[in-house]
Formats: C-alpha cells, structure tokens, sequence
C-alpha cells in the first residue's frame, strides 16, 4: 500500500550484517503528467556473514588454542594438550564460513601404568604416550617370538596382559604380525598352520579398509629360521579424498552468454534441469553440488559453459560422480534450458515477456579428479596413508631402509638410528628394532655376516 514502511533486520544480528537499505517505502514514480506507480525506493538489502565459528574453548577441555577466541573466517589455529595429555586427531584447524574444517581434536589423560619399559624383547606397533582403549600389536626383537595373543589393550589400570617374548627355536622364524589385516600361511603339504618352520609360507590379508603395500609375493621360512624377505608388506589405511570433482563442458551453436546478467540465467536453467527436470541422482539425492560454473561466447554464433559436480556426501562411493557426469553425457538429446526475458514498455505498466530455449551440440565430462592430504596418495580415487614402518616416496609407500624406522602412519620420512645402531631388516617400525651388531668372519676369512650383538 502507499505510503508502506518494510524495516529490515538480519535474523542473527551477531553472526550477519545488514548490507543495504534498513528501511524501504512504498512512494509513488511519476511516468509522465497522467501516469504513475508506486515502487519502493532504495536497495533491497542482503544479510552479509561476520560472524565467527563455534567457540569451542570450553569443550577442548586440557589443552589450549592459539590463537584463542574469538575465532574469526578464514583463521588457522593451533590446538596443544597440557602435560601427560595425548592430542588425538587434528593439531591444526581452519574456521572457514561459520564451520570448523574438521572435527575438533581431544586431550585424552596418558596412562602411566601402560608403559612399555619393562617389555624386553617385545615392542609395540606405535609408540607411547598411551591412552585407555589404546590396541597396541606385539612385535618381538629377532630371534625371539611371541608367545601371547599379539594385542594388548591399556585400560586405567594397565595393560590387560603381559608383552611376552620367548627365545625360538633355531630353525624358527620369528612371529609376523600384522596391524589391521590378517596372516594365513600353509606348510609344506599347504595344511593350514600357525608354526614358522622350515617351508611354511604365509600371504598377509588386509581388511576392507586397508590395501598391501610392499613386497605383496607369499614370505617363505627357510631352513635357518629366516623369512625369505627382508621387508614384509604391511597394510595402509585408505582414506577419502579431501574433495572429489568431475568437470563437464557443453558447448552450444548459437550465441549467448554475452554479459553476466546472461551468465546467471544460464546456470540457473541448468541447475533447474540438471535436478528437476533430467534428475541427476547426485544433485537430487543431495551427494553432489554444482560449482565453479562459466559461460562465455566463443564466436558470434556460438558459446560454451562449464561447471563441476563436486561430491558433498559418501565420499568412499568413488562412483557417486562418474555415474552422474555419464548420465547428463547421456541425455544429451534431451537437454534444453530455457531462460525467460522481460521487456519493459512503458516503465512497467505493461511487461512483455519472451522464453528462450538452449540445446548443447556436445557435452564432455572430464575425467575425476580426487585431492588428497600431503602426506597421502591417490590410488583408485582414495587416499593411501603409509603404515607404520613405511613412508609416502614419490607417490607410494616404500618401507624404511636398514639403520632407519618410522613408529607413526602418514610419515613422509624415516628415523634414523643412533650413531653405532641399525636395524636388521626393512620396514622396521619401532626404535626398539636399532641394536648394536658386529661382523663375524666366516671361514674362509673373505665373506662376513651381520649377526646381533648380545650382551651375556
């Protein structure tokens, strides 16, 4: 009505801004000496967003942030624990349009009693601080093996077993464990057995979750109680990609797209027909988005546009995308996008309006493009972190050299041992696996052997 006063105010005044007029009236517009309208005047505002991420201050009990709240966009900050606290999951975190770019890490309190101190010849597949409901694998030093379950779990009171280690027979190879897979080996007669003897061989299964990485061939005890490996293959964690794109271009014989205005009506018909209309199975079921989205002319009679599908949910599913880019490929004979238009005569007493309807000569989906953290690769559109005893090596997991180790996943180097120790095969995983060794000359006074040094 004339005269009308619309005040405007953002929902969440400490999160948005108002950008724009407050206030609008309904005033009239004079066309000429008999005719007017009524319009209000002024800009129609938007809500800008200002406001910070969630302050977690209180809920990262035991530690600290830097810097601290409050937490701006586009901020890094860096979370600690206080001493005997372990920080599990992400040291740093990104606040990035109101959300934090990943779960917020945990101070969990350090469990004294779940030392490793008094093991011996064992030693665990990670090392300490350890925390309750920590799952530590039992590895022996060479020359002995495990005569325990292999797991240990540390509760508040300790570890639930004892870390055994006996000395083996001479012709017994030593125990092979494996974190997150399984190992199945067969005798000589391929009976199934759990005995490392002479002619036994054993392949390493991993679970679902996991690929083999390193030498993946069966691992053969000989008749001195040796594997016939100096690295055994170990299981990696696969992880989902950071962000999962395919691109797709179509290009169109006529001309269009000549100014933004254009632009936008044009990404929004194909988002009205990508979803409502063709039924995308990722846009409508809410797995995927469209973004970074252009068209421009390419001649006088014709243009082009291209967009990306970017996936927004099951992200192990490395198919979500690929199936839809193939589906929009496929409809190409019955994509149109029709735009309307208005034109105004006489200011806007009368409108006349006029639709336009576009059809795309070809539509080309690229190929996907998975991103991965730096310490990972990619392999079949998921991220590979290297296991303990490994590192990332021009994009793969290759197993730490003698005289080195690597006790952590996602390493992108190894640890090398003290001046005067070394370790005695590839792949070692813990510091425990240095010891000292010396040269023994054999008979004919030419060859030597690397043996461990035993203190008596």
């Amino acid at each position: 009505a004339p005269s009308t006063v619309l005040t405007f105010a953002c929902s969440n005044s400490t999160k948005y801004e108002l950008t724009g007029d407050e206030y609008l009236t309904c005033s009239p517009v004079a066309v000429d000496n008999t005719t007017s309208y009524h319009a209000y005047n002024g800009t129609t505002p938007t809500c800008k967003f200002v406001g910070d991420c969630t302050d977690v201050t209180t809920s990262f009990s035991s530690g600290s942030i830097s810097p601290s709240s409050p937490f701006r966009n586009d901020g890094n900050y860096t979370f600690s624990c206080d001493s005997d606290y372990r920080l599990d999951g992400k040291s740093r975190l990104s606040c990035k349009e109101n959300n934090w770019d990943a779960s917020l890490p945990e101070c969990n309190a350090v469990i004294s009693k779940c030392s490793t101190d008094d093991w011996g010849k064992a030693y665990a597949n990670f090392t300490s601080p350890y925390v309750a409901g920590d799952v530590v694998a039992v590895y022996c030093s060479s020359g002995y093996t495990s005569s325990g379950t292999g797991t240990l779990i540390c509760s508040a009171s300790g570890w639930d077993a004892s870390a055994t280690c006996t000395q083996k027979d001479s012709n017994q190879c030593s125990s092979i464990r494996v974190t997150s897979g399984s190992v199945t080996c067969t005798d000589s007669a391929r009976a199934a057995t759990t005995t490392y003897t002479d002619g036994v061989s054993c392949k390493i299964t991993c679970d679902s979750d996991h690929i083999t990485v390193g030498d993946t061939n069966a691992i053969v005890c000989g008749s001195t109680g040796t594997w016939n490996q100096t690295d055994y293959p170990s299981c990696a964690a696969l992880q989902v990609p950071d962000k999962r794109t395919v691109s797709v271009t179509m290009t169109f014989a006529t001309s269009y797209c000549s100014s933004a205005s254009e632009s936008s009506k044009m990404e929004a018909a194909l988002s009205v027909t990508l979803e409502d209309v063709q039924k995308i199975s990722c846009l409508v079921n809410d797995k995927c988005e469209i973004e970074d989205f252009t068209c421009a002319k390419s001649s006088d009679s014709a243009f082009s546009l291209s967009f990306k599908l970017s996936q927004t949910a099951d992200m192990t599913d490395i198919t979500i995308l690929t199936e839809s880019a193939a589906a929009i490929e496929a409809a190409l004979e019955d994509l149109t996008f029709s735009i309307s238009t208005s034109k105004k005569k006489r200011a806007i007493i009368s409108l006349r309006s006029a639709t336009f309807t576009f059809a795309p000569t070809t539509v080309t989906p690229a190929e996907q493009v998975s991103t991965c953290a730096s310490n990972t690769y990619l392999k079949d559109n998921l991220c590979v972190e290297c296991p303990e005893g490994y590192y990332l090596n021009s994009g793969a997991c290759s197993a730490c050299a003698i005289g080195s180790y690597n006790p952590s996943t996602g390493a992108t180097s190894c640890t090398t041992c003290d001046s005067g120790l070394t370790t005695l095969a590839k792949g070692s995983n813990a510091v425990t696996q240095c010891t000292t060794t010396c040269t023994v000359p054999q008979v004919d006074n030419v060859n030597t052997t690397t043996l461990p040094w035993v203190v008596r």
